[in-house]
């Protein structure tokens, strides 16, 4: 009898040693990230009992430990005592994430207290495997069955013509009794003149002066809508800018003048040509002493020069013949650079793509990773 209560006593007394005996799941040292825990996982049976033992170099707190298990929170606390043993319950058997918040080295030792001789045998040996998820995605194209043409009419301004035209500044016939002056004073037209349609630029202008006979025939010819000044704009517009006009100016003059024809009869003009009015003052004087600053001085019995713009245009005329009066007429035209412009339609051709949508089905594989337990 005595046998066999020792007998019992032993077994039971075994199986709560069995019980009560530790396995080792690990022993590592971890260093914690600055950004981020350290996350270990490992393999537990139901009703294991899990037990870590800390150890810190400076015997600080540990900032803060978690145990998750199926997406369950089973032991979460800050500032962990080195010293103390963290100790829980697995309620199934599954994986075991252990998550470690801290800035220093820390040494841990997990254990597990198997439940049951089930759990004894259990292999906690976790490995981690890839696994391809394939599905099909259907969507839709744009699939070109053909194409329109789409015309937009578009207007543009183009310019049709662009040329030098002359507008009369004044024609005066002056009647010049002997050795009598005149004087002329006209101010400088406007330097660009705007349309929608035209733009007439100022670049200089066209002085013409004749006396008698030659005079007759020019206001024959104006008088029958001849423009004298614009027989001379074939000078180039570098002739216009100058003072003198140079050779374009001189074969234009010769043109005018051989259309007009020749002085006969005529008497000599003196001119001058300045740019203000105190000039032409002292032109009109008698006072030889107040000789003018003009551009130009000289005897015309007749005269086709162009002149760069002036803000005041001054003409003194003079006739040298005391005995004999002379009629001299005289012509001034603004010369203009003149642009005209005018719309054009013309249709802006777009080619745009007929399209029909057509289904299609592809093929997705997703790469996913997963843990299981070895077998």
């Amino acid at each position: 009898m005595k046998v066999k209560i020792l007998i019992l006593f032993l077994l039971i007394f075994g199986i709560k040693t069995f019980a009560q005996e530790r396995i080792l799941l690990a022993d590592r040292d971890i260093s914690p990230k600055k950004d981020a825990p350290v996350h270990l996982t490992y393999g537990v049976h139901q009703g294991d009992k899990i037990v870590l033992t800390l150890v810190t170099n400076k015997d600080k707190p540990i900032d803060k430990i978690q145990i998750e298990e199926n997406g369950k929170v089973l032991f979460s606390q800050n500032d962990v005592s080195p010293t103390q043993t963290v100790e829980l319950t697995a309620p199934e058997t599954n994986f075991l994430h252990l998550y470690f918040y801290d800035r220093q080295d820390v040494s841990v030792k997990i254990e597990r207290v198997p439940a049951n001789d089930e759990a004894k045998f259990f292999n906690p040996t976790i490995y981690q495997y890839k696994h391809y998820d394939t599905s099909y995605l259907n969507y839709e194209i744009d699939s070109v069955v053909g194409y329109d043409e789409i015309r937009t009419p578009k207007t543009f301004k183009v310019i049709t013509s662009a040329d030098y035209e002359s507008v009369e500044m004044k024609t005066q016939k002056i009647n010049l009794k002997g050795g009598k002056k005149k004087g002329i004073l006209l101010t400088k037209p406007k330097e660009l003149i705007q349309t929608d349609y035209k733009e007439m630029k100022l670049m200089g202008y066209q002085i013409i002066i004749t006396s008698e006979a030659g005079a007759d025939k020019m206001w024959g010819y104006i008088g029958v809508g001849v423009d004298i000044g614009a027989m001379c704009l074939s000078l180039a517009v570098s002739a216009v800018a100058s003072p003198v006009g140079g050779a374009a100016a001189e074969l234009a003059v010769q043109t005018a003048f051989e259309m007009i024809g020749p002085q006969e009869g005529g008497e000599p003009i003196y001119y001058m040509i300045a740019n203000n009015d105190k000039d032409l003052a002292k032109f009109t004087d008698d006072n030889p002493d107040t000789r003018p600053s003009a551009y130009e001085f000289g005897l015309a019995t007749g005269y086709n020069n162009t002149w760069f713009v002036m803000d005041t245009l001054a003409i003194g005329l003079q006739n040298l013949n005391i005995a004999v009066e002379v009629d001299v007429s005289v012509a001034v035209y603004a010369i203009y650079q003149s642009t005209i412009w005018e719309d054009i339609v013309e249709d802006i051709v777009t080619i745009k793509p007929k399209t029909v949508k057509v289904q299609r089905t592809r093929q997705v594989i997703q790469n996913n990773k997963r843990w299981n337990f070895e077998e």
